[in-house]
């Protein structure tokens, strides 16, 4: 079996480091240290880890465990109605547990399916930011900012930016990356660059989480099957 490609980087310094290659499903490299650190969550067992925040509103909002038949799954469901959402925060929404320095960089890597596209105006993303939502990057649905496409949005104290991929969401399963370092994002869509987004990065210390989001009359979901969050503050 063909091993994938070495990483630009590890080429250019002649690295033998057997691990640091470019995942056909991931896009951006992983090192030794990135499949060794941070948090990677399978969503197998009976009950949600203690690590997470759940924060849930709205009639017909909630976040449920699918084990067994579905392999090992979390549903984030929002309601019917406006600002109705479910979010899963990796430690503290008040910001008790902030992990990520755009310095240093980080990688978020989701394998996701959106069930529901219809009318209306809806958010289903992966995200890193702080709780009162004044600093935040995210990849995924806007339809807000874009009603066909996966978009980019960064938003800091200067204001906020977008970029729209261009590439049309579905209802498919995707690997999801995230890649931050401390002037660009990278979105990768099943191991292909699919935009890079340089504007409003915000450098302050963010905490990561999942959101399913409604604005409308029509609920939302999202089936994760799995998150992995991989800080780079060596």
């Amino acid at each position: 079996m063909r091993q994938p490609s070495k990483a630009r980087q590890d080429l250019r310094a002649g690295s033998d480091h057997f691990l640091r290659r470019v995942n056909p499903l991931i896009g951006c490299p992983l090192g030794e240290l990135d499949y060794l650190r941070g948090h990677k969550d399978d969503f197998f067992g009976d009950f949600i880890r203690d690590e997470y925040d759940q924060q849930v509103n709205g009639v017909g909002s909630f976040m449920i465990l699918l084990d067994g038949a579905h392999g090992g799954q979390i549903n984030l469901t929002s309601g019917p109605g406006n600002a109705r959402y479910a979010e899963l925060w990796l430690g503290n929404r008040a910001g008790n547990y902030d992990t990520l320095g755009a310095d240093e960089g980080w990688i978020q890597i989701a394998r996701l399916k959106v069930n529901v596209i219809a009318a209306g105006n809806f958010d289903t993303s992966m995200r890193s930011g702080n709780a009162a939502g004044t600093r935040h990057i995210f990849v995924g649905i806007n339809t807000w900012l874009s009603a066909a496409n996966w978009v980019i949005h960064c938003v800091d104290f200067a204001g906020n930016s977008t970029t729209d991929t261009g590439v049309a969401f579905d209802t498919d399963w995707h690997w999801h990356t995230v890649e931050v370092s401390s002037d660009q994002v990278n979105y990768y869509l099943d191991g292909a660059l699919i935009g890079t987004h340089t504007t409003n990065v915000p450098a302050d210390i963010l905490t990561p989480y999942l959101i399913s989001y409604s604005g409308g009359a029509v609920a939302r979901n999202v089936n994760v099957d799995f998150w992995a969050v991989i800080p780079r503050n060596l």
